[in-house]
């Protein structure tokens, strides 16, 4: 018998179908926890908690609608410990304490930010990849956009720190440079290789072409 329509919230790796796809499902075993559905002549296997089952063909494709801008939005926990709780809110109970830089789907957003001791953020409703589903508080999940394995992508993230390399690339020079520049009174003795800057002479070719 068919069950109802389900909207697939975070495919597995490798898949046929997509995040977001709309699927008709036709039966569903308690025992392997999977839905069963139809690929052209196939029947293919999901894990339940990868879907949302909706009894209505249109409210699976609503829900689709609504889903669509966040299909391919991750986030990663920014610290050890991060709690999922059971609803929005940080009196509810936790369902799960995710590590640092582990990876959930997110699948819904507050509507607006909410104030949590002296952070403004939203709720976000969550899957790990276990499927533990649940709510985190945005301050300390950084999220992203990826088509690709979302756990690789916030490997990459949280190994790119824009204040280092900021510093790294910058030039960094003694305050006496600036204090040569600003009397334009320059002593040759103090401009070393070591600071970046240091007196290069010219070849006698490049003197004749400049005259």
């Amino acid at each position: 018998r068919s069950v109802g329509w389900g909207v697939v919230l975070w495919t597995p790796e490798p898949s046929v179908i997509d995040t977001g796809a709309v699927l008709a499902i036709s039966s569903e075993s308690e025992i392997q926890d999977v839905y069963r559905y139809a690929d052209a002549e196939t029947v293919r296997e999901i894990d339940r908690w990868r879907v949302r089952l909706f009894l209505d063909r249109q409210q699976a494709e609503d829900f689709a609608e609504v889903f669509s801008g966040l299909i391919n939005i991750y986030g990663y926990a920014a610290r050890n410990g991060l709690p999922v709780r059971e609803a929005a809110d940080t009196i509810s109970p936790r369902l799960y304490r995710l590590r640092e830089g582990e990876v959930v789907k997110v699948i819904a957003r507050s509507e607006f930010p909410i104030d949590v001791g002296a952070y403004t953020n939203h709720w976000f409703q969550v899957i790990t990849a276990d499927g533990t589903q649940g709510f985190t508080f945005g301050e300390f999940l950084p999220l992203f956009e990826t088509s690709d394995n979302p756990q690789v992508e916030a490997d990459r993230l949280r190994r790119y720190d824009p204040v280092l390399l900021r510093l790294i690339n910058s030039e960094w020079r003694p305050q006496y440079y600036a204090d040569m520049l600003a009397s334009r009174r320059i002593d040759l003795t103090q401009m070393t290789q070591e600071y970046g800057l240091t007196v290069k002479p010219h070849r006698k070719d490049e003197l004749e072409s400049t005259g």
